[in-house]
């Protein structure tokens, strides 16, 4: 998985660590599949001929109007990164048992390995 990628595989090994990844793996689908259900709703509602505009459709709660396209070019963006950097503090708590990088180095060093994780998806 991403850990065994970006920590390696003794990180994995230790206590709470494996069950904390299958919880943060479940976040993050949640989070990903309200995402993209929330970016569908708001762009079918809101292009021109989109599949619910033809219905008279009008996108839910206050992202009438300017604030649909702003969330979709900049608030869904927002909403991963805000999500990626509490996930960071709570497993800083959560794990506190395990000694963690610091935010800016973890994200560098997640960066430097963004080509192993894309060459592990790829292979899975």
């Amino acid at each position: 998985g991403i850990i065994e990628v970006i920590e390696g595989p003794e990180r994995l090994a230790l206590p709470r660590v494996a069950g904390y990844a299958r919880g943060l793996t479940r976040a993050w689908a949640l989070l990903f599949g309200v995402q993209a259900f929330v970016l569908f709703v708001l762009i079918a509602c809101r292009v021109p001929d989109g599949l619910l505009a033809s219905f008279g459709a009008q996108p839910p709660f206050a992202l009438a109007g300017a604030g649909w396209s702003a969330y979709v070019h900049l608030g869904s963006y927002a909403l991963v990164a805000g999500f990626l950097v509490g996930e960071y503090a709570f497993r800083r708590h959560y794990l506190g048992h395990i000694p963690h990088a610091p935010l800016r180095q973890f994200m560098a060093h997640l960066a430097r390995r963004w080509p192993a994780l894309l060459r592990r998806f790829a292979a899975d």
